[in-house]
């Protein structure tokens, strides 16, 4: 099954782009002086989040039809 890594690329971007707004919106509401450390953790925990909703609601495999 080949990958279409535009398509891909273009799904990753999105988790991405939702993350950070997520991320934006915990900073302002819960962590209004994170650290960097801080945010790059609960970075990582929202791109988490965001790619497992995609893989959980078949975006990921859809792009590689």
């Amino acid at each position: 099954m080949e990958v279409k890594l535009n398509k891909l690329a273009q799904v990753i971007a999105g988790c991405w782009v939702e993350g950070e707004s997520r991320l934006a919106e915990l900073i302002d509401e819960k962590h209004p002086n994170g650290s960097e450390e801080l945010i790059t953790d609960l970075l990582a925990g929202e791109l988490r989040t965001s790619i497992a909703h995609a893989s959980d609601t078949h975006g990921i495999e859809h792009v590689s039809l």
